[in-house]
């Protein structure tokens, strides 16, 4: 169990961290800490309370149909994915669902299938810690900075790429996603970011509109010059 809650607590803290990070704002601002404190109680009560056995009951029946919707798919040779831009769901024949997406590699040769079966994550993070010990022992980079970026490597995993279906093109093509949430420059891309984040929201402070009525203000001062 707390593994679940720890899993759940670092989904929600990822991204209400990045959210935050988007209009900079430290996530260690003592208010932040305090939300993040007060979540993670919050998800200790949910997962510690007993569910009622009408809900319980419920949810083992929809496990078990799912395990069997999964059985005969693979059975019928059926691939399930999600649509592009929507919450819905596809059903494709697994052969020319493959077909697609080895078309779309072959026309932009933009990825590469590993095929012999040999893992590049560990070369490549021998690769990452080279670099930031070379940053750290030439001093350009602090203890804590040093620290901010290493990789977890409680959580670290090769990046990988999965398609969705475009079925409002006429062609039904595929849209690349690249899942890196816990890629080897993860953490490295992170700190960059919280770096120029602030930067950039100053120097486009003019121009950028963070909702409708920003937007508005901005056009009244406009058509006011």
């Amino acid at each position: 169990m707390k593994k679940i809650i720890d899993q759940e607590y670092k989904r929600l803290y990822d991204e209400t961290g990045k959210n935050l990070t988007k209009y900079a704002f430290p996530t260690d601002d003592s208010r932040a800490t305090e939300f993040f404190s007060e979540l993670k109680h919050l998800l200790e009560q949910l997962y510690a309370k007993p569910l009622p056995k009408k809900l319980k009951a419920n949810a083992r029946y929809i496990y078990k149909m799912i395990k069997s919707m999964q059985r005969k798919l693979r059975k019928a040779n059926i691939t399930v994915g999600q649509i592009d831009k929507s919450k819905l769901f596809f059903f494709i024949d697994t052969q020319e669902y493959e077909e697609k997406v080895k078309n779309y590699m072959n026309k932009t040769n933009a990825y590469r299938e590993i095929t012999s079966g040999i893992c590049p994550l560990a070369n490549d993070l021998h690769l990452v810690i080279l670099l930031l010990d070379h940053l750290h022992e030439r001093k350009e980079i602090t203890d804590e900075q040093y620290k901010q970026m290493y990789p977890n490597l409680k959580t670290l995993e090769l990046a990988h790429i999965y398609f969705n279906l475009k079925v409002h093109k006429p062609e039904i093509s595929v849209r690349p996603i690249v899942a890196s949430i816990n890629a080897l420059a993860r953490l490295i891309s992170s700190f960059l970011d919280q770096l120029r984040t602030p930067i950039y929201n100053y120097v486009t402070k003019d121009i950028t509109f963070i909702n409708s009525i920003g937007l508005i203000r901005k056009l009244n001062e406009y058509q006011q010059k």
